[in-house]
């Protein structure tokens, strides 16, 4: 795995999921929680949008709660 990561976001249908990381472990990302790792892997699992997404910033999250609210 490279020494750069990068974060993404689970928001996929389950409370949480396990899978295989580029070092050989195992991870688990609970619904809404965060996973980091290579910008590789994040990019395989980004082709996924129902299931991963990219954090939101902080000005994408006061948009969208600003909407909500409507």
């Amino acid at each position: 795995m490279s020494s750069k990561t990068v974060k993404i976001v689970y928001v996929g249908p389950h409370l949480a999921v396990e899978l295989n990381m580029p070092d050989g472990t195992i991870g688990l990302v609970e619904h809404g929680g965060t996973l980091e790792t290579s910008p590789e892997h994040a990019e395989l699992l980004l082709e996924q949008p129902s299931n991963w997404q990219k954090p939101q910033t902080g000005a994408a999250r006061s948009a969208k709660a600003e909407k909500e609210s409507d």
